[in-house]
């Protein structure tokens, strides 16, 4: 038992040595008044343990010396309740009774520790002596025991790392007042005889207190990882939440209640540059706010709730944490991992921003787009209105005076109304653009295939030479009228621009990634440029304006592309070895069969007009 209780009295110095250490280290960090206390008191509990070895190891145990070294001791061993005392109430101040009976109580102790006679090992102690000591005891407890107190009660409502730091503080005081109190008791019953029993009990109980003290103010990192597991859990809910924040308000909405309980604080608040409040949580009246907003401007030294403000800059604003004073000490990574989350709402506040900038622009993109569409479908109608009238008149100066006015006069109203109609037909197109994507029906399952033959037919009714190869092809989930409107302006301007009257068209499609579709419409033509693939497709743009000849109006592409765009789709000119290539993307949901129950796509609705599909994988017609 001799043995075991030596040894445990070894660990227990290590231990309070190692505290000591601990605690120094804190003070040197935080420079401030509690880490200051803190550092104070366990520096006196490392030097009474290291001096009380010290002397054993070499035998100060009598003379001048040791007297002087145990007066001392027993100075310090009653000041260390005091210093955690004044560590406690570093962060909220007792009343001023308290702070006079503590230190009164505890100088009263040292004097009369001073004048008290000398201890002799292995002697029973004197009266006087028993009291002096259970005086100190007293001291211990009620100190100590205050201190435990105030911490623990100032553990509720903290984080879960800072809240078990303090616990572990609050119960390591306690035990240490009673340890002092059991081995007060223990000695006077033994009349200075030791007993092992009790020292390896009172032994133990400093060893289990020292290691609450190192677990409070020197937490493993495995620990506080652990205990702050359900603040992080929490705030890594809001940081995937933040994705769907379009507004400061709603960034401020999703992250302040995680920030709030991530540092226990009474109330938080983030304003921006001007100081005008984002958005606040726990901060339940304008009273409140504006408390938060005076103690930011050092206008006020504490606000109704009894914390202090501490405030956080921001690259846009700051982060006004009203916190426990408790928190910054007990709290300090939170503070640098708040601090980190004020960078994420950075960073979500400026993307709420562009957002905003995005949907002004977007919107006012839109309204223009509207007006330009409104006004080209209104002066296609108003510009037709004279121009039939013209066209009308010339039809009646060619038939009515026809003799009077020559061949000459023929020939100049032959070319009035060749061009009349031209023109007509340009504000006719016009007038398609603007309907596409402004009027639209309710897409319907189109057989891509009849659709496809039933143009190539209605084309080689007027160009018997021209040849259209229909390979198979996948029905489509869209608009009927802007399917044949699309695929139509694609084989006029084949057989338009292919530069000879057997041109060959070739109808077909192949998968693309995800499941999207690409049609072909290629022919075997005169090809176009590189330069122009890209310019074909903008409006009035025609392949050959050089040669004279009007062969279209220059819309019929920009047509096709904005037909593609409504539906999600692309178009685009691929390289071909002859002739022009066009590709239509298809997204996947203008598939029928992706888009339409197989049950309802079994009767695709065929363009008007089209004949019944054949069966061969291939027609020419």
């Amino acid at each position: 038992m001799q043995q075991l209780a030596e040894f445990l009295q070894n660990v227990q110095s290590a231990l309070w040595v190692a505290v000591a250490v601990a605690a120094i280290y804190l003070w040197r960090k935080h420079r401030t008044a509690s880490a200051a206390w803190l550092g104070a008191t366990f520096g006196i509990l490392g030097y009474i343990v290291a001096v009380g070895r010290l002397t054993e190891w070499f035998g100060l145990t009598e003379g001048l010396a040791a007297r002087v070294i145990g007066l001392v001791s027993i100075a310090l061993i009653t000041v260390f309740a005091y210093t955690l005392y004044r560590f406690a109430t570093s962060f909220n101040a007792a009343k001023p009774l308290t702070d006079k009976l503590a230190l009164g109580v505890t100088v009263a102790v040292v004097l009369t520790g001073f004048l008290m006679p000398e201890f002799q090992e292995g002697e029973a102690w004197t009266p006087v002596q028993t009291a002096w000591l259970f005086g100190l005891g007293l001291q211990w407890f009620w100190l100590l025991g205050y201190v435990g107190w105030r911490l623990f009660r100032a553990g509720k409502g903290q984080p879960t790392l800072a809240r078990r730091r303090m616990r572990s503080m609050s119960v390591a005081s306690v035990m240490l007042g009673l340890l002092l109190l059991i081995a007060i008791g223990a000695g006077a019953g033994n009349q200075g005889q030791e007993d092992y029993a009790v020292t390896v009990f009172t032994t133990s109980m400093g060893i289990a207190s020292a290691l609450l003290f190192l677990l409070a103010f020197a937490t493993p990192r495995i620990l506080r990882v652990s205990w702050r597991q359900p603040e992080e859990l929490e705030l890594n809910k809001s940081s995937l939440m933040l994705m769907g924040a379009s507004t400061p308000r709603e960034v401020t909405d999703i992250l302040l209640p995680g920030m709030r309980k991530l540092v226990g604080a009474a109330a938080v608040a983030i304003t921006d540059d001007d100081g005008t409040v984002i958005g606040s949580h726990g901060a339940g009246s304008k009273d409140v706010i504006a408390q938060l907003l005076a103690d930011r401007a050092g206008e006020s030294e504490s606000g109704p709730l009894g914390p202090s403000t501490l405030m956080i800059d921001l690259a846009a604003g700051d982060i006004l944490v009203w916190a426990s004073r408790y928190a910054p000490f007990f709290g300090e990574e939170e503070f640098r991992l708040l601090k980190r989350l004020g960078l994420l709402a950075d960073l979500a506040i400026d993307r709420t921003a562009l957002l905003a900038s995005e949907r002004h622009h977007r919107n006012e993109l839109e309204a223009t787009n509207k007006e330009l569409e409104s006004f080209v479908y209104s002066a296609s109608h108003d510009l037709k209105s004279p121009l039939i009238a013209m066209l009308g008149y010339i039809e009646v100066l060619s038939a009515d005076y026809a003799d009077s006015i020559g061949d000459e006069g023929k020939w100049y109203l032959q070319r009035m109304v060749t061009n009349g109609r031209y023109m007509e037909s340009l504000i006719q197109d016009l007038l398609e653009l603007s309907r596409v994507g402004r009027m639209q029906t309710e897409p319907q399952v189109v057989d891509t295939h009849d659709l496809v033959t039933g143009l190539g037919q209605e084309i080689q009714i007027q160009h018997p030479q021209v040849r259209v190869e229909v390979g198979d092809l996948p029905d489509l989930y869209v608009n009927p009228s802007r399917a044949r409107q699309l695929i139509g302006n694609l084989l006029d301007n084949a057989v338009k621009y292919g530069g000879r009257d057997d041109v060959t068209i070739r109808v077909s499609y192949r998968e693309l990634e995800e499941g999207d579709v690409e049609i072909s419409v290629a022919d075997d033509g005169e090809g176009i440029a590189p330069e122009y693939r890209e310019k074909v497709f903008g409006v009035f743009e025609r392949l050959n304006p050089e040669d004279g000849e009007q062969k279209g109006t220059g819309i019929g592409l920009a047509i096709c592309r904005k037909i593609c765009e409504s539906i999600g789709g692309s178009i685009r000119i691929a390289d071909s070895e002859e002739g022009a290539d066009f590709r239509i993307a298809f997204p996947t949901t203008a598939l029928a069969d992706v888009a339409v129950p197989k049950t309802e796509a079994a009767q695709p609705a065929a363009s008007p007009g089209t004949p019944d599909r054949t069966p061969p994988l291939e027609a020419i017609v």
